[in-house]
């Protein structure tokens, strides 16, 4: 009501405010109510003692069975590490590692037990699994497998032709003679002079059956021109007086590798010979054999006139790091198949006798 004064003042009989809109007004501050007195907050949730008993069990387990792994890589043979035991005794350690980490207490104990788990099963079992499928292509070894990697010729060449064909010694005489006679004619002709660019070598050859056998893979020495062979007309002329004299010496394939006559494609010729044209070539590479000899020559002219990008540069460089010869030329090397050498000969027929007639 309104007084004589002009005061406006509130009695018990006057209207009440009205109430405010649904929701509230706009703008207007929220004070959140106090908790009535007396009421209990409820707890903050404790560790389950189980979470963290399941964590150290993954734990000790993973170290365990990845100190049982280490025990097992060093002293017992790589069968150990595929057999079906060791692979129960991963599951049930995954088990225990995946329970822990379902479970939160566990979590991290679980997380540390994975790790170690995971690094040594890698550096073990993955380790020896690669081991024994590169050394026989099927797993653990057996005796069977033992008895042939042991072999002491190469599959599929019976051991009556490995006997009948040339011998290292007969081999390497061979190919010296031709070789020779190559440099000789070339000599006389065109007037080259000769560098060593490689010596004679010999390997183990590989017996089919993931062993060495007894029989021997020889290259011979190689050997280069001083002078260089750029015009097209002496390149031809040249590698045909090379094909010439091995055909006095049982060569008779031969084929010119960086042609597509020899059945490489234009992208190939380009990629090892610098084009698909023999005219824009900085590589020439002849190749012939002496069928059904062991003999195989291979001449090859470089020349860098024709290499623009420095890419063959580049790669003879590398090639003759060391050695006396040139980057241009003509280079003359062999390679022999499989054979024996005759020191070798009785012992290898007494290894060959557990083995069946034909291998």
């Amino acid at each position: 009501m309104v007084t004589d004064d002009g005061q406006t003042v509130l009695t018990n009989d006057a209207a009440p405010p009205p109430l405010p809109p649904a929701g509230g007004y706009r703008g207007a501050t929220r004070i959140p109510r106090p908790a009535p007195s007396g009421v209990p907050l409820p707890p903050p949730p404790q560790p389950t003692p189980a979470g963290r008993i399941v964590g150290w069990v993954a734990l000790v387990a993973a170290g365990v069975f990845a100190l049982a792994l280490l025990v097992l890589l060093l002293l017992a043979p790589p069968a150990a590490l595929l057999n079906g035991t060791t692979v129960i005794l991963q599951l049930l350690v995954v088990g225990v590692i995946v329970a822990g980490l379902v479970m939160a207490d566990g979590r991290k104990l679980a997380a540390v037990a994975l790790t170690i788990a995971l690094l040594v099963n890698v550096g073990t079992v993955g380790a020896m699994s690669a081991l024994g499928a590169a050394t026989t292509g099927l797993g653990p070894v057996s005796d069977e497998d033992r008895f042939w990697e042991a072999f002491p010729g190469v599959k599929d060449l019976p051991a009556d032709e490995v006997l009948a064909q040339p011998s290292l010694e007969e081999t390497t005489a061979a190919a010296d003679a031709a070789m020779a006679d190559v440099r000789e004619t070339l000599t006389a002709e065109y007037g080259f002079g000769w560098v060593p660019a490689g010596d004679a070598s010999t390997r183990s050859a590989r017996n089919g059956y993931g062993g060495e056998s007894m029989l021997v893979v020889a290259s011979s020495a190689s050997w280069s021109t001083l002078e260089p062979i750029t015009e097209l007309g002496l390149k031809a002329e040249v590698m045909a007086r090379v094909e010439d004299v091995l055909a006095r010496h049982g060569f008779e394939y031969f084929a010119a590798f960086n042609t597509v006559d020899s059945g490489i494609t234009p992208e190939t010729a380009e990629k090892f010979y610098g084009s698909a044209e023999p005219s824009e070539q900085a590589v020439w590479e002849y190749y012939a054999d002496d069928w059904p000899g062991v003999l195989s020559s291979y001449s090859t002219i470089t020349d860098l006139t024709r290499d623009p990008t420095g890419q063959f540069r580049q790669a003879r460089e590398a090639q003759v790091a060391g050695t006396d010869a040139p980057l241009e030329g003509l280079t003359l090397f062999m390679l022999s198949r499989e054979v024996l050498s005759e020191s070798d000969r009785d012992a290898f027929i007494e290894a060959m006798e557990p083995y069946p007639a034909g291998s």
